[in-house]
Parts: structure tokens; sequence; C-alpha cells
């Protein structure tokens, strides 16, 4: 079984940095919770992997929770 079978479609840290027009060292800041610009709900990167890989409906879902 593959990363697309278990999780649905994924995108890397890159990716997701152009989707939400920000650069690496935000996005870290987003998931840092001692950090005063931390968002609750943004997405994590799934665990156990070498590189940073998200789940594009989790990015979809921040998306639909945070826009409207």
């Amino acid at each position: 079984m593959n990363l697309h079978d278990l999780y649905g479609p994924t995108m890397n840290l890159k990716e997701l940095c152009k989707v939400f027009k920000i650069n690496p060292c935000t996005f870290y800041s987003y998931i840092n919770p001692k950090k005063p610009s931390y968002k609750v709900g943004f997405p994590k990167p799934l665990a156990g992997y070498r590189k940073n890989l998200f789940r594009t409906k989790d990015i979809e879902l921040y998306f639909e929770n945070t826009c409207c």
C-alpha cells in the first residue's frame, strides 16, 4: 500500500507555502504553540515521514473553516 492509498492526495511543504503565500519560517511559527503567531487548527504535517507531507483534505478543510 502506498502513501496515496493511505492518505489520499498530499502536498509537500513547498507546495503548502505557495498555497498560503507564506514562507517556511512562517509555517513553523503557525504550528508552534509557544509562538504568538500560533494558529489553532492550522494543517500539520503527517507524522513519520522524512519530507513534510500534508493531506490535501486537511488544507481544504482549514480554508473552508477560516475563509467564510
